[in-house]
């Protein structure tokens, strides 16, 4: 994840208002729950409102990362009033090993340009959990990539589904806001043959439906992973 392509686009990134709030945050938060845990990290934390959501759910204690400089600042700000609930890194090679319940990787594995780089994150994330951790990862469906939502669109064409890493625009809006910036597409077949390479267990798929269900109920926004380390 290659922070000269955020740190541009990180103010207007932020501005957007999306789907993410109302449906894929609270759907992890819950799954985050069941698992009991004193300590998660959020690896790719952005700003850290995901972060602060769990947080305000009563998760204990949360760690945070991202490679951005901007995106950092601004998830210390938002989180500084939780005191030392919160560890704050910004070099991903001081992230504690064996330390973590719950790590979760939320719309980042799509910035990630080359299958090397997404099993050397995964590795990286599995590294920080403690055995039997889980992982809890969304990425934007990639067996819908060619539909509109409610708050993004992509350039992505079907046709090209097989074309592991193939780059695409995806563009966000909530009405007021709009940002654009570039992902990488990796099949649903391919992200479960990098978490086997990188040594997770899937244990679950989880699809989150859009804003809009009514109009589109056979389409889903989000996916999410759940795998352990063993």
């Amino acid at each position: 994840m290659n922070e000269s392509d955020w740190q541009p686009v990180a103010e207007r990134y932020v501005k957007v208002e999306d789907a993410r709030l109302a449906r894929l945050f609270p759907a992890a938060i819950e799954l985050i729950r069941a698992e009991n845990t004193q300590s998660m990290l959020d690896y790719g934390c952005g700003d850290g409102i995901f972060a602060d959501q769990c947080l305000t759910a009563g998760i204990p204690n949360v760690s945070v990362f991202d490679p951005t400089p901007r995106m950092r600042e601004l998830a210390d700000a938002r989180l500084k009033r939780w005191g030392s609930r919160v560890k704050s890194f910004s070099d991903p090679g001081e992230l504690p090993n064996d330390e973590f319940g719950v790590a979760t990787f939320m719309a980042v594995w799509m910035c990630l340009r080359s299958r090397d780089e997404c099993i050397t994150t995964l590795t990286r994330i599995r590294n920080c959990l403690q055995t039997g951790g889980l992982l809890i990862a969304s990425v934007t469906h990639p067996c819908f990539r060619d539909r509109r939502f409610s708050t993004f669109r992509t350039s992505f064409k079907m046709e090209n589904y097989a074309q592991e890493g193939r780059p695409f625009q995806v563009t966000m809006f909530d009405g007021e806001n709009e940002c654009e910036f570039t992902d990488y597409h990796w099949s649903l077949g391919e992200m479960s043959r990098q978490l086997r390479d990188a040594r997770f267990v899937v244990e679950e798929l989880v699809e989150i439906p859009d804003v809009e269900i009514n109009q589109s109920p056979r389409v889903f926004p989000w996916l999410v992973f759940c795998a352990r380390r063993m």
